[in-house]
Parts: C-alpha cells; sequence; structure tokens
C-alpha cells in the first residue's frame, strides 16, 4: 500500500489543504472532481514528478527517501495528450521504452505485449497512423515494459467512444488483477464502474467516497539501469532523424573552426615571415662576461677560461694604434653578411678585413702599412706587427655592437684572430665568448638561461624590444580575432542548441519521465554534441592540412598550433553547451513542460 500525507497544493488558490491518500496494490483507484480541481497536479505528486516534494510518500508503511530512484524503478505514467516520436514505427517504439528500462525485446514479446491490450496492428506500422484509442493502448503498452508496481493514468479514455472506453477500462481493470497499483484522474461515468475506489477532491479536501483501503502489500518492481551503449544509440538514431539541423550545426562550427584556424595560421606565417625579415638586419649573437663589463674594449677583472656552452667562441681583445688613437679589433663570422652593408668594396682576401670610413682613410694615408696589433691577455699586453688587407669599407650608418666606440673599428674574421692570438702563444684566457643562435626563441631562451648562471651580457646584436614588440602585436591580432569568432560562434551556437532543446523538451519530458536523470540528459546530449563537433574537427584538420602542403606553408610548427588552437576549441565548445544545456534541463521541469503542454 502507498500513503501519501501532508498533501498541500496551492496555485491561484488552495486546492489540497495538507491531506491524506491510500492506494491500494492490486486495485483501481479514481480521482474525481470539477474540471480544474487539480486532478492533475496531484498525479503529479503521486507520480513523484512535481516540482514540489514536501510531502511524505510511504510505501509498505516506509518513507521512500529518494523519488527519482522510486518513481525509475517503480512508476508508470500514461499521459493525457499522448507524445509519441513521429519518426518511430509501432515496433520501434516498444523498443525505445524497453531499452530506456534495461528490458529485452524482440519481435514475440512485443506481439505479446500487443496483444495484451488487444492492439493487433502491423508493428512497423508508423505510431503516426494510430487512432486516438490505438495510440491511448500503445501508450499502455509502453508503460508496462518496465512491469511498475504503480501505473498512472490522466484522463486515459479521453476523446475515446464509449467501445474503445470499455476497452481501455478492461485492460486495466486485467492489469489490476495482476497486483499493479493503477490510479487514474477521469471524468468519464465508466471510469466509475471500474474503479475499486474513488477519491473525490472538494473544498480544498480529499474524501474516499467509494471502496476501502486495504493493507496489501505492493509489488516489488525490477530495479532498472540505464545503460550507456542506450546513450549512445539513442544519441546516434536522434542524429539521424534530425539530420539537417545537424548538418546544419556541423556547418556552423566547420566554417567556424576554419575561419579561426587559417587566420591563426596565416598571422603565424605572416609573423614568421616578419620576424626572419627583422631577423636579417639583427644577429642571434650574445656576449657573456664574467664582468661587469659588456665590450671587448673595456677593461676586464675577471677573465673566463672556459664555457661549456655550445655555439660559444672565445673573445679577444685586441686593437691596433692608428695615427695615434686605439681602434678596436672585433671579429665577424661566416654568417656576417657584411657585404650588405658596404660603401666600397675592394676585394676578396680571405685574411682582409673591413674598416669604417674613417679608419680606412687614415690607414690608406700611411706610408709603411704594418701596424701593431696590441692583445692583451692576463692584464699583460702583446704586440704583433701586420700588415692588412682591406676587403671593403662599412657604410658610415652601419652600427656594430662590440665595441662602445662605435665610429671606429676594423671588422677581423674570427678565424684570423683566433690564428693570431694562438701564434702568440699565450695563456689562454680571455674576455668572455660569443654565442650564435639560430633563431630568436632560441636566443630569448639562452639569455634567461645565461642570466640564471650569473653572466653579464651583452644583448645589442638584436633588438629584442622590437622583435618582442612585432610578436606581441601578431599574438594580440590573434587573441582579438580569435576572440571575435569563438563569441560569434558561441553566440549562434547557442541560439541553435537552444532551438534544438526546444525541439527535444517534450522528447526530453518522456526520458524524464522514464525515469533519467539531469545528469543523464546531460550525457546523451553529449554523445550527440561530441559527434558533431568530432566531426567539424576532422574536417578543419583535413581540409587546414591540404591547403598548407599545397600552399607549400605546412611545419610540424603550424600543425602543432593547429591541433592546440582545435583542441581548445574543441573544450571551450564542449564547456559551453554543458552550461546551457544544464540551464535548459532546470528551466524545464517535467511538471512545467507537462503543465504547458496542455495549455
Amino acid at each position: 500500500m502507498i500513503k501519501i500525507s501532508n498533501l498541500y497544493i496551492k496555485y491561484d488558490k488552495v486546492i489540497l489543504d495538507h491531506e491524506t491518500m491510500n492506494i491500494s496494490s492490486g486495485k483501481i483507484t479514481s480521482i474525481k472532481g470539477e474540471s480544474g480541481i487539480g486532478k492533475t497536479a496531484l498525479l503529479y505528486r503521486i507520480a513523484l514528478i512535481s516540482d514540489d516534494q514536501s510531502f511524505s510518500f510511504e510505501v509498505d508503511g516506509k518513507k521512500v527517501k529518494d523519488y527519482q530512484q522510486f518513481r525509475k524503478d517503480n512508476i508508470s505514467f500514461v499521459l493525457q495528450n499522448i507524445d509519441f516520436f513521429p519518426h518511430y514505427s509501432i515496433y520501434q517504439t516498444i523498443a525505445y521504452f524497453a531499452k530506456l528500462n534495461d528490458v529485452d525485446m524482440n519481435n514475440d514479446k512485443a506481439r505479446e505485449l500487443l496483444d495484451k491490450v488487444q492492439l493487433d496492428n502491423n508493428i512497423n506500422q508508423n505510431v503516426m497512423t494510430l487512432s486516438l484509442g490505438e495510440k491511448q493502448r500503445l501508450s499502455i503498452v509502453c508503460a508496462l515494459i518496465k512491469q511498475p508496481s504503480l501505473l498512472i493514468l490522466d484522463e486515459p479514455t479521453a476523446s475515446l467512444d464509449e467501445e474503445n472506453e470499455r476497452m481501455v477500462f478492461e485492460i486495466l481493470n486485467h492489469l489490476a488483477s495482476e497486483n499493479i497499483a493503477i490510479v487514474i484522474a477521469s471524468h468519464s461515468d465508466i471510469a466509475e464502474e471500474y474503479a475499486d475506489n474513488i477519491y473525490v477532491i472538494e473544498n480544498t479536501h480529499l474524501k474516499l467516497i467509494k471502496g476501502e483501503i486495504d493493507n496489501k502489500p505492493l509489488i516489488n518492481a525490477k530495479h532498472h539501469d540505464m545503460s550507456a551503449s542506450f546513450l549512445k544509440e539513442y544519441a546516434i538514431h536522434y542524429m539521424r532523424s534530425y539530420r539537417f539541423i545537424y548538418v546544419f550545426l556541423i556547418m556552423i562550427l566547420t566554417l567556424s573552426l576554419l575561419s579561426g584556424s587559417m587566420f591563426n595560421l596565416l598571422a603565424d606565417y605572416a609573423k614568421s615571415n616578419s620576424l626572419e625579415v627583422l631577423q636579417g638586419q639583427f644577429d642571434n649573437k650574445l656576449i657573456i662576461t664574467n664582468d661587469e663589463s659588456k665590450y671587448v674594449n673595456q677593461t676586464y677583472t675577471t677573465y673566463m677560461t672556459s664555457c661549456d656552452i655550445d655555439n660559444a667562441y672565445p673573445l679577444y681583445q685586441m686593437c691596433v694604434t692608428l695615427n695615434n688613437q686605439e681602434i678596436d679589433i672585433i671579429p665577424y663570422f661566416a654568417d656576417n653578411n657584411l657585404n650588405n652593408y658596404l660603401s666600397s668594396y675592394l676585394s676578396e682576401d680571405k685574411d682582409g678585413v673591413y674598416m669604417d670610413s674613417i679608419t680606412y682613410y687614415a690607414y690608406q694615408n700611411l706610408t709603411d702599412k704594418t701596424l701593431e696589433i696590441t692583445i692583451t691577455d692576463q692584464n699583460n699586453p702583446y704586440v704583433i706587427n701586420k700588415q692588412l688587407s682591406v676587403n671593403g669599407v662599412l657604410q658610415n650608418s652601419y652600427e656594430q655592437h662590440y665595441s662602445t666606440n662605435a665610429q671606429r673599428f676594423i671588422y677581423m674574421s674570427y678565424d684570423m684572430m683566433e690564428d693570431i692570438y694562438e701564434s702568440m702563444n699565450l695563456s689562454h684566457q680571455y674576455i668572455g665568448y660569443m654565442i650564435g643562435y639560430d633563431s630568436f626563441s632560441q636566443l630569448k631562451e639562452g639569455k634567461s638561461e645565461l642570466e640564471k648562471q650569473g653572466y653579464t651580457i651583452n644583448d645589442t646584436f638584436t633588438d629584442i624590444d622590437v622583435m618582442n614588440a612585432l610578436i606581441d602585436y601578431y599574438t594580440r591580432l590573434q587573441v582579438i580575432v580569435s576572440g571575435v569568432i569563438i563569441v560569434l560562434t558561441f553566440i549562434i551556437d547557442i541560439i541553435l542548441i537552444s532551438h534544438i532543446h526546444l525541439q527535444k523538451c517534450k522528447e526530453n519530458n518522456i526520458l524524464r519521465l522514464s525515469g533519467l536523470s539531469n545528469k543523464q540528459l546531460i550525457q546523451l546530449d553529449m554523445y550527440e554534441y561530441f559527434i558533431e563537433i568530432f566531426i567539424s574537427i576532422i574536417i578543419t584538420f583535413i581540409t587546414i592540412l591540404i591547403v598548407s602542403l599545397i600552399s607549400g606553408s605546412f611545419s610540424l610548427s603550424r600543425l602543432l598550433l593547429m591541433i592546440g588552437i582545435l583542441i581548445l576549441y574543441f573544450i571551450f565548445l564542449l564547456v559551453e553547451r554543458i552550461i546551457v544545456i544544464y540551464k535548459e534541463l532546470h528551466q524545464y521541469t517535467i511538471e512545467k513542460v507537462l503543465r504547458e503542454s496542455e495549455e
């Protein structure tokens, strides 16, 4: 027996004022009352689908604590407005509810259930071609699949002729004989003939006007679990049935992903080209010392004897005296294309040097071209006399970064400087080391690491601020445009998903009436959206990959960037979908949807 106490129902006015109702197993209990008196509202509470759950619900003397689980396992509700999926046949409808309740189903079992309600239609017939009486009986079949202990029907014979009405009540009478507790709300006089107990709602009270209550225990219903395979199959079937709107969603997402990804790849390509052009004007080099001084022409107090860094070249402090003025000798390497900065090209001697115009003019006017090259090692000067061959004169605007003396300098090949140093058989103590890098990003990483090690660094070879400003510009551009695309995508997606959920509102309500929780409905939607977003991402990935290969802009770094962007889009979209679905499901409760469908 079911005992429901403390029933308080109020809308515009009080309908029931803390009343109690008892429902006997194996009997038909009917609820009577004037139209609009609150019969359906009472049924919602008996079925445990009302937003109000302040009442007490007891089964065989024990209070039910988990209303949703009890409803899922024990209660079937046949609605006044029969809702079937228009894309299903009779058998597909039965199979759907069978899967929903973890019940095995085949043609023979379906036929057996249909015979039970005297429905002899072809099981492959579409449900929308059935008459009202046939639909009502099919809805009873669907309600019986879970083998409920409590069957609730709201106006089960409304709009039926007397013959069909009596047929439905005969079926219900037979079901009650199998110890199922049946509750109906009906205006029908025929219902009174078949009802064992009749309650009437009158003046905010619930009165038993026919029959008596017995304590016959409620039958034990089977515990039903929702299988993951059902959720997956349902999602795929739903997408097939409403393929147009999902194809449209996939197109929108794909265009969004393509535009966002293509823009980011193009921006990254433009950034790489711009950095490459800018880097052509700089040298990816650093000078490191153990001293506070950064330039090769300054006096060092701490010499370096070794360095375990790759591509590190020891630096020598060398100068020549010309017209009583010391001029720094600084190195150039094979990757230094000084020819681009020459005002005069003179020769191509492998032992030749490059001079600024002032130094070259002074050197040209010397009668004796032999110069004293002074080398400093362990604070001691060593001198070697050497005649220099000049390969070219550098432009006055050319800026060197080795010496603080920006106007007067001599560029000598590093190999030549090394030979001179080695020929003096000196002690291999250096003023510092020159380190070369292949790219600006490597230079930045190298500088950061060297600073951690406590080195003094000369980083003036590359204008780091300009390079960072260029990188920041493209980064901001990518963030802004990507943000705009994401926001627009989310707005469109939210509108479309809200529309889909509005279309699915009744269908979701059937699922919730059958016992699915909001969490399972979100999981169900996630199957659909995961498939949809995954298809969009795969199409986008393949398209961009083909475009990159054809255009010749393909690179591993850009491929990884594209994958990263697509993963972020995937995560953002899934989070957005979960939030929208969660909001929609909590906005439309079972009772609210049913009430709106009645209006």
